[in-house]
């Protein structure tokens, strides 16, 4: 399993960035805005992205979801290298999942228009309505933030073990990026 977790985070990391890259340009959101609505045209590109955006934001979650599975109600142990690989995989999954949802709440949504228009359905993406405020409830959510927040003081506590995983074939890379990852999650905001 932390091979399948292990490739996926490799390939999720890819495809956010992509996501990130893709979004639409504050001044194509602010030409929606100003004219009060969306076009036909518009109205299908934010729809495509939203559709992508949200099956990365899935996987982002499943894998956090099976890191989580893996690991049990314990803490990870830092003398385990196993729970390690582990937690550099759930948390790599956790930052780049803050990164993304940042990036809608903060940066796309901005406005209540654009706001209305995540929450309506993309039938055509198979996209239920709702799902700007589902997003906007986990990300305020208590629980979560309080996961975050022991995850990050647990990296803090042992970078030296987990910065030593950094020659791991599973999880090398995600020790290597730790610093950068990290810097998605933005405490002060969180």
């Amino acid at each position: 399993m932390l091979d399948t977790l292990s490739n996926a985070i490799g390939d999720l990391a890819e495809a956010a960035s992509r996501i990130y890259d893709d979004a639409p340009s504050r001044s194509q959101l602010e030409t929606v805005v100003a004219a009060g609505g969306f076009r036909p045209d518009q109205d299908e590109a934010i729809g495509f992205w939203f559709a992508r955006y949200l099956g990365v934001r899935e996987n982002l979650r499943s894998v956090i979801e099976n890191v989580l599975a893996a690991l049990g109600e314990s803490p990870p142990s830092p003398e385990d290298r196993g729970d390690l690989r582990y937690f550099l995989i759930g948390y790599a999954a956790a930052c780049l999942l803050v990164r993304l949802d940042r990036l809608l709440l903060f940066s796309i949504a901005y406005h209540s228009l654009i706001q209305r228009k995540l929450n309506e359905p993309f039938p055509e993406y198979g996209i239920p309505r709702k799902q700007y405020t589902t997003i906007f409830s986990a990300f305020v959510d208590e629980t979560d933030a309080l996961r975050i927040y022991n995850a990050m003081r647990f990296s803090r506590q042992h970078r030296k073990e987990l910065q030593a995983l950094s020659p791991d074939p599973h999880v090398g890379f995600i020790a290597r990026n730790l610093d950068e990852l990290e810097s998605y999650l933005d405490p002060s905001k969180r």
